[in-house]
């Protein structure tokens, strides 16, 4: 079918429509215009003022259709033929429907029909004349049809969208529990490890009974375990809302690994630490009290998931431009299937070794902010060795 047939055929007739179509896109304008004037505003009660905005965007509305109309005819008339307009307007009105939803797209699907039957197709103003009955079914087909899809389309965006501001909404509220939860566990907690260091003062050179010796040397540590999970849930809640900084300074990496194994020892004495040094120098510009927390978790991994006795092998190497620190035990290993998910927050394996499953994403997060990477190699049954790679950054 020749859909351009009926078109204006001289430029006198295109100027004629022209001037129609630009004098009712200049009448809409000085209504949208007016709409913003004070003076107009102030006729509309508070109440009312919602009603203006639609009121607006109604107006906005008929000046794109009829200025699409207008670009249509002058394209198609003077520079190249274009395609059947129904389909560009079934596009026309399933945009609308996504954007603006179904209310506005069914005015503007109606205001559409009139603008391709009773102008595009053949201009005339008789409204009660229809010329092509089977076009017109087919122009309410597409519109409809376009219609009918974007509803499908924006139901769908509106069901993401409410999802998305759900999960905005418990991450925020996650965020604001792990905050106050943190502070409001800190105070009680360190008046605690404050009265342990006190008693096992009072108590260690005396003749303490060794069940109050051993009550003293418990609360330490669960006091001390309890403090290292209240600092994961705040390093967490930093890093989630990026508020993580790094204090970094030059200190020797190789002395911060043999302190933290010192520490590992003492909560896990049956087991045998060992540390290997490969590399004479070992200076690192990085934040100490960070990298403190990383060799830390990995130890105290090392020791939970180790064999009494069993062996835990502490490497620290220089390759090129960066330091290799590797954490080696001999302990159960871990299955293939859970090494991609290792990383993830409150991920945990199953093996019966209970936890918040934060302490390798901190690590993770920790290297990753000193530009360094982190990963693990283990074969189930024979142990794990954990690395990190860490720049060595500033003067060494």
């Amino acid at each position: 079918m020749n859909i351009v047939k009926h078109l204006f055929v001289t430029s006198n007739d295109l100027l004629i429509h022209v001037r129609f179509l630009l004098g009712i896109i200049t009448t809409f304008l000085l209504v949208l215009a007016l709409s913003f004037n004070n003076t107009f505003q102030s006729v509309f009660k508070v109440q009312l003022l919602q009603k203006l905005l639609i009121f607006r965007k109604y107006v906005l509305l008929f000046i794109l259709l009829f200025l699409t109309t207008l670009v249509y005819l002058v394209v198609d008339t003077h520079i190249f033929a274009l395609p059947d307009p129904i389909v560009l307007y079934g596009f026309y009105i399933l945009g609308l429907t996504i954007l603006l939803g179904t209310q506005v797209a069914v005015v503007a699907s109606f205001v559409t029909v009139i603008l391709i039957e009773y102008y595009i197709y053949e201009p005339r103003f008789r409204l009660f004349y229809i010329h092509h009955p089977i076009n017109v079914l087919y122009i309410i087909f597409i519109i409809g049809l376009g219609l009918l899809i974007g509803r499908i389309i924006r139901r769908y965006q509106q069901g993401l969208i409410k999802k998305s501001e759900d999960l905005d909404l418990l991450i925020k509220a996650r965020d604001q529990f792990s905050a106050i939860a943190v502070h409001e566990l800190k105070t009680p907690l360190t008046t605690i490890s404050l009265y342990s260091q006190s008693l096992n003062k009072q108590y260690k050179n005396r003749n303490a009974s060794q069940a109050l010796q051993n009550s003293i040397q418990t609360i330490s540590h669960e006091t001390e375990k309890l403090n290292y999970m209240i600092n994961d849930l705040l390093d967490f809640s930093r890093f989630q809302t990026n508020k993580f900084n790094l204090n970094a300074e030059v200190f020797n990496l190789a002395l911060l690994c043999r302190d933290r194994i010192k520490v590992a020892h003492s909560l896990y004495p049956d087991h045998e630490y060992i540390f290997k040094q490969y590399t004479r120098s070992s200076n690192i510009y990085a934040d100490p009290v960070a990298l403190d927390r990383v060799i830390t978790n990995l130890l105290t991994n090392a020791g939970k998931y180790s064999e009494i006795g069993g062996k835990i092998t502490v490497t620290l190497r220089k390759k090129h431009r960066e330091f290799v620190l590797s954490v080696t035990d001999r302990g159960c290993g871990i299955n293939q299937d859970h090494l991609y998910n290792l990383f993830e927050p409150f991920y945990q394996v199953e093996n019966g070794k209970k936890g918040m499953g934060l302490g390798l994403y901190i690590a993770k997060s920790i290297v990753e902010v000193h530009k360094g990477k982190i990963w693990v190699e283990s074969v189930e049954g024979k142990g794990s060795k954990f690395s990190f790679t860490l720049p060595v950054g500033g003067k060494t």
